[in-house]
């Protein structure tokens, strides 16, 4: 079996969940010698793909993104660099990508493609050959009020979805949003849910003094923090906790505070208690392992792969009860109403000041990543791959799921 993956995740993200699904399964089936694969990517500044044996190098486009706006780093960038691109889509390196992805596409050299996001450009090309499609979540299509009017994703989506041989859904929440809101049938969609190497790893122990720029103690906040990600309401319930604990303070990764953001804090009284991180892979493994939990307050996630990393690190998961979350955390972490500030508020107090119960949670999130394996996840969707193509390496029982997506 020959699998074709194409450019579009690793162009756009350094790192990141999605990306990483794509690099760990490739990775798999080198290690395995399950199947062959291709990934047509020429331009990228992906971090995983460093570790992939892939057949031709790949130059770096590092820069472009970081430059962009002088190098400054604020929140809304991402949003601001991907309205440029579609605007001005002719700059060297995304050109030169997407030939690349179409001129394999055309040669035929394969026997399923499953593109890594949901820009439909290779549908005049691929023709009547067949390809997967794996929805991460449908958060587009659900909270449509965050995002640009006139933002393509969730048409995109739905196009290629109509034509996939084959759905991937990366939990039940997903499957059953497909279902709903695209009336996709659910004997379409196999449910795969992603699988990390941090299953693979031991759970940290706290111990040591932190970095001179941290605090001793701390709860953990990963990713991006606008839109449906809730985290300012979460501050807004947590301000009392932050009054009563004056030594408890909120670590968050990834871009530095807006001044907007710094003015929120402020109006808090919780400026001095927040604190901005970006973090390498191994720095983020130690705050997992130094903090007395991992926030999530999303209104949704498609998955949460955040809980997993905590789970392998012995990190306490304080989660939001719905979407995905529960799915993954299983018993293992600690819900609450992303709404409800005395949720909010019961539930961190809980953790904080419960040693029993944090280390119960430890104990339970450990055995609970054992379940989010990389090769259940590879075997899982090679056995997918194999029921598209059906027994002759033509598309099998299942059929594309009818629509127009051909027209757009």
């Amino acid at each position: 079996m020959r699998i074709l993956y194409d450019h579009q995740i690793f162009e756009r993200h350094r790192v990141g969940g999605i990306s990483r699904y794509f690099a760990d399964l490739c990775a798999w089936l080198t290690a395995t010698h399950s199947a062959e694969w291709e990934l047509s990517v020429r331009f990228s500044d992906n971090e995983y793909l460093k570790h992939l044996p892939l057949a031709a190098p790949v130059r770096s486009i590092r820069g472009d993104f970081e430059e962009f706006c002088g190098g400054l780093r604020f929140r809304g960038k991402r949003r601001m660099y991907d309205a440029r691109q579609r605007l001005f889509p002719d700059r060297e390196w995304q050109s030169v990508n997407r030939a690349s992805s179409l001129r394999r596409i055309a040669a035929g050299e394969y026997d399923l493609f499953h593109p890594t996001y949901y820009d439909p450009y290779f549908l005049k090309a691929i023709g009547s050959r067949p390809y997967v499609l794996t929805i991460h979540d449908m958060i587009p299509e659900l909270y449509c009020e965050y995002y640009p009017l006139d933002d393509p994703t969730a048409l995109w989506k739905r196009a290629l979805v109509e034509r996939a041989a084959g759905l991937i859904a990366v939990s039940e929440n997903t499957r059953n949003d497909l279902v709903e809101i695209l009336g996709v049938p659910a004997e379409k969609i196999a449910v795969i849910h992603h699988g990390t190497a941090y299953a693979e790893a031991s759970p940290g122990v706290r111990s040591g003094s932190p970095p001179p720029d941290l605090p001793e103690r701390y709860l953990l906040y990963i990713g991006t923090r606008d839109r449906y990600k809730n985290l300012y309401f979460f501050l807004l319930a947590l301000r009392g906790i932050l009054e009563q604990e004056p030594d408890l303070h909120v670590v968050c990764t990834g871009f530095p505070f807006s001044a907007e953001e710094e003015l929120f804090f402020r109006s808090l009284n919780v400026l001095d208690r927040m604190h901005s991180r970006y973090a390498s892979e191994q720095e983020l493994f130690d705050l997992y392992g130094r903090a007395q939990a991992m926030i999530l307050p999303s209104l949704y996630e498609g998955f949460g792969f955040p809980i997993l990393e905590a789970f392998a690190r012995g990190c306490p998961v304080i989660a939001a009860r719905g979407s995905s979350l529960p799915e993954v955390g299983g018993e293992a972490a600690l819900y609450f109403d992303p709404k409800g500030a005395a949720s909010i508020r019961d539930a961190v107090g809980r953790v904080l000041n419960d040693g029993t119960l944090r280390s119960s949670m430890a104990h339970r999130g450990a055995e609970r990543v054992k379940c989010f394996s990389i090769p259940a996840m590879g075997e899982r969707t090679l056995e997918f791959y194999r029921k598209v193509l059906g027994p002759q390496g033509s598309p099998g029982s299942v059929e594309p799921f009818p629509g127009r997506g051909e027209d757009l």
